[in-house]
């Protein structure tokens, strides 16, 4: 007689299986979640007046706009780079497809979102100057899909 059958009078069953795996998140979905997550902390963070969830709000939708670009270049057969080399590799890739004018809009995401309101804390004054930036990160990713 085992142990377990002493403590408990049922006898033991391994947890149920799934029949199937959940899908797997591309990168492209994880960019469309991130945005949304930066949206409501965003709404949250005005209704509160609490500046730390302004400033979570623009580091996720800079993390969109990263993740946004990460696959495209999947798609297009290019490995993103990780750690210090993939800002610059991220750029340079949007010049190497022709897309210049996504790689200065790359740039400006990294300067506001990511530097001044995320890490310096400077973030906008209204929800609505806030709601203008993440709108104009949706205008991102929308640009990137239809670069695939």
């Amino acid at each position: 007689m085992t142990l377990a059958k002493v403590i408990s009078p049922r006898p033991l069953q391994p947890p149920p299986m799934s029949l199937s795996p959940p899908p797997r998140q591309t990168l492209a979905d994880a960019a469309r979640l991130l945005l949304q997550h930066a949206r409501d902390e965003s709404a949250r963070g005005f209704q509160q007046d609490d500046r730390i969830f302004v400033m979570d709000s623009a580091e996720k939708a800079w993390n969109a706009v990263c993740h946004g670009i990460d696959h495209l270049m999947t798609r297009k057969g290019r490995t993103p780079a990780v750690g210090r080399d993939a800002h610059s590799t991220r750029a340079e890739f949007m010049e190497a497809i022709g897309r210049h004018d996504l790689a200065i809009q790359y740039s400006y995401f990294a300067d506001t979102l990511h530097g001044s309101f995320f890490y310096e804390g400077r973030v906008p004054r209204t929800r609505t100057d806030m709601d203008r930036r993440l709108g104009e990160v949706e205008d991102f990713l929308c640009a990137l899909r239809e670069a695939e």
